[in-house]
C-alpha cells in the first residue's frame, strides 16, 4: 500500500466488526437485526485489504443518529473510561469473505 493517494481508511468497532453488517454501509442493505436500510456510497469500491488494529483514543461522534434515538453516540461514551478498541480495516470483498 505504498500509494495512498485516494485511499479512503475505514475504522469500525462493535457490531460494525462483521463484515455483512460493514459492507451494507459501502454497497446499501439492510444488515441482519437492524432496522435502518442503508443507500451505501456514491462510490461503492469496496475494500481491498483489511488489518486487525487497536486504537488507544476516546471515541467521538460529532452528530446524532437516528438508530440512537436522534442522540449523539459521544453523549454516553463519555461516561465511560477511555479503552482501547478492538477493530479491523478491510481492504477487499475477498478479504471479508475470508473473515465471515
Amino acid at each position: 500500500m505504498d500509494d495512498l493517494q485516494g485511499k479512503v481508511w475505514y475504522a469500525c468497532y462493535s457490531s460494525n466488526l462483521l463484515d455483512e453488517r460493514f459492507l451494507c454501509y459501502i454497497k446499501g442493505g439492510q444488515p441482519a437485526g437492524a432496522k435502518t436500510v442503508y443507500g451505501g456510497c456514491l462510490d461503492k469500491t469496496l475494500p481491498f485489504d483489511s488489518e486487525d488494529m487497536y486504537i488507544n483514543s476516546d471515541l467521538y461522534f460529532a452528530r446524532a443518529s437516528k438508530n440512537w434515538d436522534n442522540a449523539a453516540a459521544e453523549s454516553f461514551f463519555k461516561t465511560l473510561k477511555t479503552e482501547m478498541v478492538y477493530h479491523r480495516k478491510l481492504l477487499d470483498q475477498q478479504s471479508a469473505k475470508l473473515r465471515s
